[in-house]
């Protein structure tokens, strides 16, 4: 699924799907697994401001809940793994870009978006 890795242009078309079509689509060979490059995707088109920080917003509460905001009534999540050797920068970046739009922590600026780009580069190293 090309939404899980970072590429938002399917994940805008994966938010007018029903949650049904969303997990049969997920439901094909091997596992669905966010990575460095993915976040980093996100990270870059956020900071170019190619991408709305709501959609990014909205990508992120997908990938840590397997699931869209845009979605009512009970649900089976989808299965996201997140990358094994860097899944502590994954989460550190996915949560912190899940808090855009709060009242408190809800915008993120470039200064910020280049610390959490060089965390990534650093534990995907490690």
């Amino acid at each position: 699924m090309h939404a899980v890795e970072g590429e938002l242009d399917a994940f805008s078309l994966l938010l007018h799907q029903d949650h049904a079509t969303l997990l049969k689509s997920s439901s094909g060979p091997g596992t669905l697994i966010v990575t460095p490059d993915a976040v980093r995707r996100i990270l870059v088109a956020l900071r170019a401001g190619q991408v709305s920080p709501a959609l990014v917003q909205q990508w992120a509460s997908f990938v840590r809940l397997g699931f869209t905001s845009l979605r009512n009534g009970p649900i089976k999540p989808v299965d996201i793994d997140y990358d094994p050797k860097s899944e502590d920068a994954i989460v550190e970046v996915v949560g912190r870009l899940d808090e855009i739009g709060d009242l408190i922590d809800g915008e993120v600026t470039n200064d910020e978006i280049e610390r959490l780009l060089a965390a990534l580069a650093e534990r995907a190293r490690d």
